[in-house]
């Protein structure tokens, strides 16, 4: 993940990152070393759906649930029932720790990309992400 976003440090673009699952534990551990390996690397929102960090964080290098420096807005999503996926609050600085109920009609950690999950997809991202 560094690898692909180093190269937009300088090139001004307004990125997010939308990670799911272990996907987000990746994205952090690898915003967080970017704070000192690309400085200049600035993204408008953080979004993790269904994030284990809650479950991992002891094994973190940085252990303090800080929000990454180079992040402006952080976003957790999860999932009713989600087992994997929860709220990361108050253990994490996140901007939105924001609920949702499942949807579909099978494991509610797979729920947050089902086509018209428009509580997720719609009125959290888009909306976020769109201002």
């Amino acid at each position: 993940m560094k690898e692909k976003l180093r190269p937009l440090a300088d090139r001004g673009y307004n990125c997010s990152i939308i990670a799911h699952s272990w996907g987000s534990v990746v994205a952090y551990e690898s915003l967080i070393d970017l704070e000192t390996e690309t400085p200049a690397l600035q993204l408008a929102h953080l979004f993790t759906l269904g994030c284990p960090l809650w479950l991992v964080h002891y094994l973190l290098d940085d252990t303090s649930g800080r929000k990454p420096r180079n992040v402006a807005n952080w976003v957790n999503v999860h999932a009713q029932g989600d087992l994997i996926g929860a709220g990361l609050t108050p253990g994490f600085q996140v901007d939105a720790d924001n609920a949702v109920a499942s949807f579909g009609n099978g494991d509610p950690h797979a729920s947050y990309f089902v086509a018209d999950n428009v509580a997720v997809e719609r009125d959290i991202v888009a909306v976020t992400i769109l201002g």
